[in-house]
């Protein structure tokens, strides 16, 4: 008798998990049909869908093409790139470094790495790895420096400590993807194995994600990858190139199909757990969904709760309800893995589409149905919203109301203009000349420049070229050379300022040696040597100071502005500064 109770209980059981999926598929009965008229609206190429509910998969689906010219459709299976998700998963390397005693979230980061600087001190002496993933360092973006760029990871490291902060730290929270690849950057000094294998090793490879990739050449080699597309309003949908950022990995460059984020998902819904085993580290996974940052923003809409900010996880509600998520995007995806933990309702979604709306209108479809709540039309709303910030736009027509000046000139010849130019952490742009006029190269793009006023040069409209209306204003000094450009990279401080400063024939010692020797200026002498493969001044008795390259035989004075060294002819040196001007001839027979 006890034999057949327990036969029936386990029968009954299995009847009511099937009737349990059951009702919870048929709550997503018409969102096929939803779908695919949003995606026609927005002009979306491809999406996949999963969603799961108490742990199981109820819902995979592709929608659309992976590649629109070859009408390959997206399954589940399509590779995508997943953008900012990433951000979940370095945080969850480190936790496994904590979990082995090898990490403490709130020990200093420059206990781990001596080398460690910021251009704030105090920021310096007390960030923590909790601070790199909770955009709480008190910089702003500063994606200008690594977007397109071909440096390293440790490049972007050294280079933290030229970039201004715009709050105090741990003030604010203010998104940086630049701390997450430095909690990347960490992760390896700690192990002394690449984040990459370190990923492989703690999440992939216990999570049998086998089809995700931390790096493009996967990508582009896998057997169903998606192309990436943008879509404008005058242009359409366009294919764009892969964006290579395996440099800055740990903050958004991993690449991963629907099938497999389902698997990472259930895992942090789980609590670490998937299949009965414990694959990450529960600590970690609880503290990335404990609010460590207030975001102040107020949501436009009353359904939308205030937000903060876990450790790579974003925290809000949803028509009252918790939703844990993170979005991604990157040139030609966009991506979103969110959950409700209370309802355990969870989706992903992976669109080859460039910020696209769709992550947005169709996540809270999902959850509006799973919910059994009346679905709001999230798409009329974000198309009004976008048609009122385009009203707001100062028409090109409306000159008083805009930033350009009419009728003026620029203060140089185009030639003038022509240099390269350096900021510490930003790098260099060039400024070229072609037939037209000016052009603007940076991180590997160039884009032509047209005169907008005064000595201030803009870059047109362009769907897919980053530069597109980058403004470019050039400085001049007191001499009347051109002497820099400042450029808005970052919109949170000023103007970066890049220093004009000579090209490699500048730098090479068959060309310095040219200028080496004792010139006698009046009463003044100046003598100019090589040291280290740069020339340096000494005048009179002060301190030594290095020459710049500037352009053709004129150098700067390192650490004076508006002082410069210039070779004019033969044997002779001109030494500008504010005060004045001096000419003076290399002695003879002098070195």
């Amino acid at each position: 008798m006890a034999a057949v109770q327990r036969r029936y209980s386990v029968s009954l059981l299995l009847i009511l998990a099937v009737v349990a999926g059951s009702v919870s598929a048929q709550s997503l009965t018409g969102l096929d049909r939803f779908i695919a008229t949003e995606m026609a609206k927005e002009k979306a190429p491809g999406l996949a869908l999963v969603v799961v509910k108490d742990g199981k998969l109820i819902h995979q689906r592709g929608y659309g093409y992976r590649d629109v010219e070859r009408k390959l459709p997206v399954t589940p299976e399509t590779l995508f790139a997943i953008g900012s998700v990433s951000k979940s998963f370095t945080v969850l390397t480190l936790g496994a470094l904590a979990q082995q005693g090898e990490l403490a979230w709130d020990r200093p980061v420059k206990s781990y790495l001596p080398d460690f600087q910021l251009f704030d001190p105090f920021a310096t002496e007390h960030m923590t790895p909790r601070d790199l993933v909770t955009h709480r360092s008190g910089l702003p973006r500063h994606d200008g420096l690594w977007y397109g760029s071909s440096l390293k990871r440790a490049d972007y490291y050294q280079r933290l400590r030229y970039l201004e902060p715009s709050a105090e730290f741990r003030t604010r929270y203010q998104y940086n993807n630049l701390m997450f690849v430095t909690a990347g950057y960490l992760s390896e000094r700690i192990s002394g194995t690449s984040w990459e294998k370190l990923l492989q090793q703690r999440i992939f490879l216990p999570l049998a994600m086998t089809r995700s990739y931390s790096d493009i050449a996967a990508f582009q080699q896998d057997r169903e990858p998606a192309l990436p597309y943008v879509t404008s309003d005058k242009a359409g949908t366009i294919k764009v190139d892969y964006a290579n950022i395996d440099a800055i990995a740990p903050a958004g460059a991993i690449n991963s199909t629907a099938l497999d984020m389902s698997r990472y998902l259930r895992a942090l819904m789980e609590g670490g757990r998937f299949e009965g085993k414990q694959v990450l580290d529960a600590d970690t996974v609880r503290e990335m969904q404990t609010p460590q940052m207030i975001i102040a923003d107020t949501p436009r809409y009353p359904e939308l709760g205030r937000g903060q900010y876990g450790m790579g996880l974003s925290l809000a509600t949803y028509r009252g309800h918790n939703v844990v998520s993170h979005g991604g995007n990157i040139d030609g995806f966009t991506a979103y893995l969110g959950w409700l933990p209370q309802e355990r309702v969870g989706l992903v979604l992976l669109i080859n589409q460039g910020s696209s709306q769709l992550r947005s209108i169709v996540s809270q479809r999902v959850f509006d149905q799973m919910l059994g709540l009346k679905p709001i039309d999230w798409s009329s709303r974000y198309a009004a919203d976008k048609a009122l910030r385009k009203s707001a736009d100062a028409p090109k027509d409306r000159p008083e109301v805009g930033l350009r000046k009419l009728g003026t000139a620029p203060g140089h010849a185009l030639e003038e203009y022509v240099g390269r130019f350096e900021h510490p952490a930003y790098g260099a742009i060039e400024i070229g000349r072609d037939q037209r006029g000016l052009t603007l190269g940076y991180h590997q793009k160039r884009i032509a420049l047209e005169h907008f006023h005064y000595d201030v040069f803009a870059a047109p409209e362009d769907d897919v070229n980053p530069l597109a209306e980058t403004k470019v204003q050039f400085n001049t000094g007191i001499d009347g050379e051109v002497s820099s450009v400042a450029i808005v990279m970052e919109p949170a401080i000023d103007a970066i300022v890049f220093n004009r400063r000579g090209g490699e024939e500048m730098r090479e010692l068959s060309f310095l040696q040219k200028f080496v020797g004792t010139y006698q200026l009046g009463t003044d002498t100046a003598r100019i040597s090589l040291q280290d493969g740069s020339l340096v001044l000494g005048y009179n008795d002060l301190p030594l100071r290095r020459l710049l390259p500037l352009h053709g035989t004129r150098f700067g004075l390192e650490g004076r502005q508006d002082h410069s060294i210039e070779f004019i002819a033969k044997d002779q040196l001109a030494y500008r500064r504010p005060g004045g001007a001096s000419v003076g001839s290399r002695a003879v027979g002098a070195e």
